[in-house]
């Protein structure tokens, strides 16, 4: 029976850039104050343009908001009924 018989190293660096708080991805500096990425900065203008208008960029800020949006939607439907 052969054996064989392999060395591995591994070697561990720390990853250089900002972790972005949306996606937790390592980026460059960030361009807004809130601190996420170019690349989450545009998805959320393209999805959610009103939110991204008032710089609301975080997936708290944007969880918060739709809240929000849902409660006047429903007090809004409420007022139909009664």
């Amino acid at each position: 029976m052969n054996k064989l018989h392999v060395d591995y190293e591994i070697e561990v660096q720390k990853a250089e850039g900002v972790k972005c708080p949306r996606c937790w991805k390592l980026r460059g500096i960030p361009t807004n104050y809130q601190g996420i990425c170019d690349e989450c900065q545009q998805t959320l203008k393209e999805i959610l343009p009103d939110l991204a208008e008032q710089g609301i960029f975080t997936q708290e800020q944007v969880a918060e908001a739709l809240e929000k949006i849902q409660q006047c939607e429903r007090n809004q439907l409420r007022q139909f009924v009664a």
